[in-house]
């Protein structure tokens, strides 16, 4: 009897032994862990941004003048040339008025210069050539006479003074003949004052066209500065035109991003106002220096499609996609340790339930996950937060793992 009871206390303190085995592997929690699998993995570059205008014209004053029109205001579509503001142009109409009558005398005076100074110039031309040709003969009359001695020296001085003064005359009347004709000094100061005067026609007209401010390109006015009887000057701003055309996105993302950046990357883009509303946004443009003060990169978006509630200078969040794959090997970024630095390592989770560090490469990186280039094969399990002695060794990682 006794030795049987000596198998039941033996029998009795192994059960306890199991059981309290038992109890403590239940009462010993399994850290958290997560499977090494294949996901769909997107690298994306987040930033704030601005939505650009096509082009941005600032339309100023050119004049001195009062503003007695406004044709259009804040909000209104316009098309190149319309007017938009219109100044007090009396004084402008009188200079032209002016200007033309100038031009009309000025003409004037050219075409009197052919119609009656140059005829009038080569006839008396003519008159004078024929009073020498007679003055000459009667000379050579009178020499003859003098050398047979009828005539006195006085009446032979008489006709040579009468030849040098037709001569003279021809000299003069031809000069005025040659100012008279086209390229003659008189010709070339009528056509003189006729450009001077056309000139300052044309500078009466610009002056006339400077108190008419017109669209020079199809837009939208954005804002406007002046009120109707407000005098303005030169410099004075009227208002903003915001031109029709491409729509684009301007943002600033750090310069770390540059080596992932290449034209043609698509983003997803929705305004702070719309939150829930997207479009969509091509990379267009990498500025070629990064701005030394903020270590950003000017990087700019162009938008195919913009949606009808996009205004210019709207703030915007972008979403550039960089990179995607569909069948990455792949784990949250919350399970790799050391994830900065050069040796990156995570806490691998065996049948046994012993967590060992396991360093690892890196590939692709989203939002939330990383891929795992090697260290890891498909189906182990790595835990959120392995505790590993830091003094146990590192062993680098094995391609194909």
């Amino acid at each position: 009897m006794r030795i049987g009871r000596t198998w039941i206390a033996l029998a009795a303190g192994v059960v306890l032994s199991v059981g309290g085995a038992l109890a403590y592997r239940a009462a010993r929690k399994a850290p958290e862990s997560v499977e090494v699998r294949p996901r769909e993995l997107r690298q994306t570059v987040v930033s704030s941004g601005q939505v650009m205008p096509p082009a941005e014209v600032r339309l100023e004053s050119l004049t001195t003048s009062t503003v007695v029109e406004i044709a259009k205001r804040e909000g209104d579509v316009v098309k190149a040339g319309e007017l938009l503001i219109r100044f007090d142009d009396s004084d402008a109409d009188a200079a032209v008025q002016q200007g033309e009558a100038a031009v009309a005398q000025a003409r004037a005076g050219k075409s009197s210069i052919k119609v009656t100074t140059l005829p009038q110039a080569a006839e008396t031309l003519n008159q004078i050539r024929a009073n020498l040709s007679v003055a000459r003969v009667e000379l050579k009359r009178q020499k003859t006479l003098f050398e047979s001695g009828v005539t006195t020296a006085s009446a032979l001085e008489s006709a040579q003074n009468a030849v040098r003064i037709y001569e003279s005359q021809e000299k003069a009347a031809d000069l005025q003949v040659k100012a008279a004709s086209k390229g003659g000094s008189s010709n070339l100061s009528a056509s003189t004052a006729v450009a001077v005067a056309a000139a300052q026609l044309a500078a009466s007209k610009v002056s006339k066209d400077r108190t008419r401010i017109v669209a020079p390109m199809d837009g939208v006015i954005t804002s406007r500065s002046v009120e109707i009887g407000e005098a303005v000057r030169p410099g004075t701003e009227l208002l903003v035109l915001t031109a029709s055309g491409r729509t684009r996105v301007l943002l600033e993302p750090d310069e770390r991003n540059l080596a992932l950046l290449e034209k043609g990357q698509h983003a997803v883009v929705s305004a702070e106002a719309y939150p829930s509303q997207t479009f969509d946004a091509t990379l267009s443009y990498i500025a070629p220096a990064v701005n030394s003060d903020r270590g950003t990169i000017e990087v700019r978006l162009d938008v195919p499609k913009p949606p009808t509630y996009l205004r210019p200078n709207m703030t915007v969040s972008v979403e550039l996609q960089i990179q995607t794959r569909r069948s990455a090997l792949a784990l949250p970024l919350t399970t790799v340790q050391d994830l900065g630095s050069t040796r990156p390592w995570v806490g691998v989770l065996d049948d046994r339930g012993k967590v060992s560090r396991r360093a690892v490469q890196l590939g692709l990186r989203g939002d939330e996950l990383v891929e795992i280039t090697s260290g890891l094969s498909q189906g182990e399990r790595v835990v959120y937060e392995p505790t590993v002695p830091k003094g146990e060794p590192l062993p680098a990682p094995q391609m194909g793992k």
